[in-house]
């Protein structure tokens, strides 16, 4: 059932008794017009040289990056554009934040027309969407863990502003075990990481993005495995142990992720 206002009400019974038609089939022909405007507004962000299947729309939003970094008129780069240098600025992106962003019609490297559209569409990794490049929880914005590094890779289109702040950050003098028990413990241990990172780090594909051999955060609800340092570290209500054996192939990832941070 519906809510109306009841001016709205009276005037669409008024409407139904001249027309003769039926509520349902109005409502039902004004939702179709709202579906067909909402996926057509994302099909003019679609390649058509991909013919999508249920095996391979996983990497859909991976495999339209690089034309999207290189696009700056399209809406999906000014939303990913947006949010790099919202997260630049504030660390913690929410939904609000982004909008009003995208709103601002002074910015046209970030308006989006439409923008709950076209966002809603960043969201999902189905046939008829973009593809999956955002998650929102709890009112805040993080880009899906699965795209992070492609969207990394990229930064330098989004926001090349970004990176050549980055590139002004001097960590030559730093070891990895040096960056790992610095940077990125005083990074953890703040109120900058949120919840879902802390949730990725424990997971097997954050291994995989920093090119460590085993799970950089295991719950401390064990006894200390081996490989990791006996200093847990707190957060939200929950210790952890964090993995000791970083090696050179994780430099990069590790100072993409502090800068990130810092």
């Amino acid at each position: 059932m519906i809510a109306l206002d009841h001016n709205i009400y009276n005037h669409l019974q008024t409407v139904l008794k001249a027309t003769g038609e039926n509520v349902n089939t109005v409502m039902e022909n004004l939702i179709k017009v709202y579906l067909k405007e909402y996926f057509e507004e994302a099909a003019k962000e679609c390649e058509t040289d991909i013919k999508l299947t249920k095996n391979n729309i996983g990497g859909k939003a991976a495999r339209k990056l690089p034309r999207w970094a290189e696009s700056k008129d399209l809406n999906t780069h000014k939303i990913i554009r947006a949010f790099l240098l919202l997260e630049d600025k504030h660390k913690n992106v929410t939904l609000g934040m982004l909008k009003d962003a995208c709103n601002d019609k002074t910015r046209t490297d970030i308006y989006v027309p439409k923008f709950n559209i076209n966002f809603a569409q960043m969201k999902l990794d189905t046939e008829k969407s973009l593809g999956k490049v955002f998650i929102e929880k709890d009112g805040y914005v993080r880009i899906s863990p699965d795209i992070r590094k492609h969207i990394t890779k990229l930064k330098d289109k989004f926001a090349p502003e970004l990176t050549e702040k980055e590139n002004n950050i001097d960590f030559s003098s730093l070891t990895v075990p040096e960056l790992v028990k610095g940077h990125f413990i005083q990074i953890l241990q703040s109120d900058k990481v949120t919840q879902d990172e802390i949730d990725w780090l424990c997971t097997k594909g954050a291994a995989e993005h920093f090119n460590i051999d085993s799970t950089i955060l295991v719950k401390a609800d064990k006894s200390q495995p081996d490989n990791y340092y006996s200093k847990k570290i707190s957060k939200y209500g929950q210790e952890y142990y964090l993995a000791a054996n970083w090696t050179k192939r994780s430099r990069k990832q590790l100072i993409e992720w502090i800068d990130k941070y810092i």
